[in-house]
């Protein structure tokens, strides 16, 4: 994690989101970024030893930890940024895997995504998420791991109800995974599915987005500076 800091301290953000962190390392972090971000909201999987850890340096009112189907975490805080109350979901969808429709002995992790491409448990935590950000009063920022491409049709239900900030103000096509699977074949080869997003409610403006450099995880991580 001394890349993620580093990153961290260099940008200087008041929101850090990060998904799939384990429990020793939400409790454990270095010093210098407690002082930072002072305000923290972290919650693990029911099923795994890592979930989601919301970093802020601004006040945490209130924090949920929202139900789902899948073995991934979701969890919702609202925060007083100088006055201003805002919402913000930090999300881990479910992949969209089931059962492999043919059985191989020596499935490799492309085979086994192809074959076993399953989107009904993340369409449905999506549009249960979707429901939830209707009945929102405050500005909504929603970001993290949706296992899913920007090709989809959940992708255009969120697109309908927020703003993609990537798609607001980057360039690019916003791939940001796999990254270390890729690596191992060839570090030149860049990653292939964008699955990673900031979305955010009519009430905000993207001035900036950008995909940021590899730090050991199997995702780029994303940036998005919003007014």
């Amino acid at each position: 994690m001394e890349d993620v800091d580093a990153w961290l301290l260099e940008l200087d953000p008041d929101v850090v989101l990060l998904q799939e962190i384990s429990s020793g390392l939400a409790d454990g972090r270095e010093q210098l970024i407690n002082r930072r971000f002072p305000y923290r909201a972290s919650q693990n999987s029911a099923v795994r030893e890592f979930g989601s850890l919301i970093l802020s340096r601004y006040p945490i009112l209130s924090e949920e930890s929202l139900p789902d189907q899948g073995n991934q975490s979701q969890n919702r805080v609202t925060i007083d940024a100088n006055g201003r109350i805002i919402t913000i979901y930090n999300v881990h969808m479910p992949q969209p895997l089931g059962q492999s429709r043919l059985p191989l002995p020596h499935e490799s992790f492309f085979a086994r995504t192809i074959l076993s491409y399953d989107n009904t448990v993340r369409d449905e935590q999506i549009r249960l998420l979707l429901q939830r950000i209707d009945g929102e009063e405050n500005p909504v920022i929603v970001a993290g791991d949706f296992n899913m491409s920007d090709q989809t049709i959940v992708y255009q239900d969120m697109s309908a109800v927020l703003n993609d900030a990537f798609r607001e103000a980057a360039t690019g096509s916003g791939r940001s995974w796999p990254v270390r699977i890729l690596d191992e074949i060839s570090p030149l080869i860049p990653p292939l599915l964008r699955v990673d997003y900031i979305w955010h409610s009519r009430h905000f403006r993207t001035v900036d987005a950008f995909l940021g450099p590899k730090l050991g995880s199997d995702h780029l991580p994303l940036f998005a500076e919003l007014e």
